[in-house]
């Protein structure tokens, strides 16, 4: 379910950066150049390969290989039984840099 979550946010930003992006190349043209012609335009083809390309692949999504454990505890716990070491991964704030 988790990555269902990921997955759909993911399809959802990828899709209003691609939107942004659009509107963006029209105004900056309309402002300099006047109207997109036709060619110039942002296709559904166009805008789903962009799409797929920024959505992660193969080697971006091997983080989800990791066993990775929910609480300190349970990682304590499964260290001192397999004697090997724990690696803490701590952050401050939000993770997009939204303060």
């Amino acid at each position: 379910m988790k990555y269902h979550r990921e997955a759909t946010l993911a399809r959802a930003v990828t899709a209003v950066v691609v939107f942004l992006l659009s509107i963006t190349a029209r105004d900056i043209s309309l402002v300099s150049a006047g109207p997109l012609t036709a060619s110039e335009r942002l296709t559904e083809p166009q805008a789903r390969a962009m799409f797929d390309d920024l959505l992660p692949q193969g080697q971006e999504l091997s983080y989800r290989d990791i066993p990775w454990r929910h609480t300190v505890m349970e990682a304590v716990i499964e260290a001192h039984h397999t004697d090997k070491p724990i690696l803490l991964w701590m952050m401050q704030g939000h993770p997009l840099g939204f303060v």
